[in-house]
């Protein structure tokens, strides 16, 4: 079953809530790759690459997203959510 939109902004707020950060500006994505640069840079450039990766997806929207493109975002996004604390 596909996961809803509130459910997809949930599941974002997750790396933030685990690493204690309440931050919900625009901001809140440096705010959480920051945060895990010190401490799990693997994790960190994982966030670092799904938030490009959603960026061309959500912004770039005349440009075609490739499928393979969004499959990495899902293997991303598995792959953050298992190594959260």
């Amino acid at each position: 079953m596909p996961i809803s939109q509130t459910q997809n902004i949930e599941r974002f707020y997750e790396p933030a809530d685990a690493a204690n950060i309440t931050d919900t500006s625009g901001g809140v994505h440096d705010s959480v790759i920051r945060a895990y640069a010190a401490k799990n840079s693997t994790l960190s450039n994982r966030l670092n690459e799904l938030r490009k990766l959603r960026n061309a997806a959500d912004y770039h929207i005349n440009t075609p997203f490739p499928a393979i493109h969004a499959r990495r975002c899902q293997t991303l996004a598995k792959k953050i959510l298992a190594a959260l604390p």
